[in-house]
Order: structure tokens, then sequence, then C-alpha cells
């Protein structure tokens, strides 16, 4: 099992080299447009000059400093709006000449430029949360399912202990597994604030379907966002990782609700998967920290009204303290 310093040093190797590739891919893209088309070739070579003319004018300590940089800003701002007339006139795209990253926002580095001390960007950290929840879920099995870990305190007005619930619940979806793909109700839905099991639930059930041959897709939210941002885009030729999604014999899905919400895609393609893999009697097993109302609220009723299908899936909700602050 890797560390956590381990993995992270791997994932710096990796955003190193897809920001090599990024790079490559910029030039491969600038080379071409200049070679097929002469005036975007010449334009091109005018932004390199007033890039080292402005460099020399810095070093040369010129006077009247301020109204020369001012000049030389309206200059690239005029050849900006030519080229960009160019391009268009060729039918590119208009970010043809520019780097095409996964990640907008830290430019698929990594981390955030200019930031002291360094701040890693959130693609950086949830997909190391990803891999590190991976190798846990390699750990997590119903045979390592450890009740001593809840309450078993009947809290007042309740039926029952938070240990006698999350037992029920624990042999509940052990016989899922086991029943599987043969279950009346092949969707489940784990509800609860964070620290209560979810996830571990989650990963329980995924070990005992794999140990049986069953193909399983486990992804978090984000990552099935990324998917989603990445179809709108058009950044994938082929079957892409929203077709797997859609595709998936089971797809698990974990912390529903904290995926960003984008216009014209959150809403939308979690519609679209979610009615595909219903029509195709495809299960989801999902888990969010959202209530029934937060989950409306959040996204819309159409939405809704999948995730909690009582017809075709069964709602689990938790409570009790965290586990991890006793709260």
């Amino acid at each position: 099992m890797m560390t956590r310093q381990e993995q992270i040093k791997a994932l710096e190797r990796e955003y190193a080299l897809k920001r090599e590739n990024d790079e490559a891919d910029r030039d491969r893209r600038v080379q071409s447009a200049a070679a097929r088309f002469p005036d975007i070739g010449a334009l091109l070579a005018e932004g390199r000059d007033i890039v080292r003319e402005s460099a020399r004018m810095l070093s040369g300590g010129i006077a009247n400093a301020s109204e020369a940089a001012r000049e030389m800003r309206l200059r690239a701002e005029d050849r900006d709006k030519r080229l960009a007339k160019a391009l268009k006139a060729h039918g590119l795209a208009e970010d043809e000449l520019s780097l095409r990253p996964d990640c907008p926002v830290c430019m698929d580095r990594g981390y955030i430029e200019n930031t002291y001390p360094l701040k890693r960007c959130a693609c950086f950290e949830n997909e190391l949360s990803r891999r590190m929840s991976m190798e846990s879920a390699r750990e997590q099995s119903f045979a390592s399912f450890d009740l001593s870990l809840f309450p078993d305190t009947v809290p007042e007005g309740a039926g029952m202990s938070q240990r006698a619930v999350m037992d029920r619940v624990r042999r509940f979806l052990r016989d899922y597994a086991e029943r599987f793909p043969d279950n009346d109700k092949p969707n489940i839905m784990l509800m609860g604030k964070s620290g209560l099991g979810k996830t571990f639930l989650l990963n329980c059930v995924a070990k005992a379907l794999r140990d049986k041959g069953v193909p399983v897709l486990q992804v978090t939210a984000y990552r099935m966002f990324e998917a989603m941002r990445r179809r709108h885009r058009g950044m994938d030729e082929g079957r892409d990782a929203f077709d797997e999604l859609i595709e998936a014999p089971c797809l698990i899905l974990d912390d529903l609700g904290s995926e960003p919400m984008l216009n014209n895609v959150t809403i939308e393609y979690l519609f679209i998967l979610l009615n595909e893999r219903q029509l195709a009697g495809r299960p989801i097993l999902a888990a969010t920290n959202l209530s029934m109302s937060e989950l409306k609220g959040h996204y819309n009723e159409r939405i809704a009204s999948r995730l909690l299908d009582v017809h075709s899936g069964v709602v689990i909700t938790l409570s009790g303290s965290d586990l991890r602050t006793g709260h």
C-alpha cells in the first residue's frame, strides 16, 4: 500500500507529464496553423517581436517607461484582435493556439500559481483523495466490518442504538451483494451526515461484488463531474468516461452532491446518466451527505425522483455520532 507522500509524489510526476503533453499538443497546433496560413504565421511572429521589444525596453531602463509600456500593451491587444479575426476567417477554434488543459484552474499544473505557501488545486486534492480511498477500500469488506466502533446506547426517542442500526444495514447490503443482480430493487441510496460509515459500506459492497466477478465502476461525485465536463466540451474521442458511467454493470457513486454545479453540465448530464441507467436496468449505489429535502433543492424534482424512487431502489438514512469526531 502506497503512503500518502508516495501518492503525492506519483501524482506530481503525472501532472508534470500531463502539462508537457498539453504544451506539446499546443506547439503542434501552432506550428500547423502557421504553416497552413501565412497570415497567422506573420501574426505569431509579430507577437514574438512585441515580447522581445518589451523585454529590451524594460531591461534598458528607458525614459517614460510607463508610456512605452502602455504603447506596447495597446500593440499587443491590437495584434490579439487581428489574430482572433484570422482564426475565425480560417475556420479555426478560438483556442486553436492555446493550451487545452483538463483543469482550467491550475492549467494541469496541480497547484495554483503565485500562492504562498503553495496551494494545491482542487483537481489534485480530489484525485489524491480518490487514490487514497481506493487504497483504503482494498482493506474494507463485510468481514472486516467492526460494529464495536458504533455506540451501543439507545438515544432518547430512538428505537435502537446506532450499532444495531448499522448491523441491520450491514446485513441488508451483504444480502444485496449475494443476490446481485437478482435484486427486486437494484438501486441503493445511503443518506446521512459525514462520518457515519457510508463510504465504508459502499466499499464493502464493491468488494463483495468484485469477489463474485461483477464489474464495478466506483467513482466519486467529482470524478463523475469531470466525465460530464469532458463530454460537454468534446474533449474525448470515441467511447469516453461518461459512456463508462452509463454502461457499467454496477455504478457506485460516493459523495453525491459535492460535485461542482456548472451551468448546462451538472444537472443536464446527471439526468441523462440516471435516465439511461434506469432505462437499461443498470443499478446505481450512491451515498450523499444531503438530506431528502436538501437533495431536491440541490438538483431538481426530476433528478430527485429518480434518486429516491422507492419502486426501483431502497433509501437508507443513517444517523448518530460521527465516528471521526464522536459528535
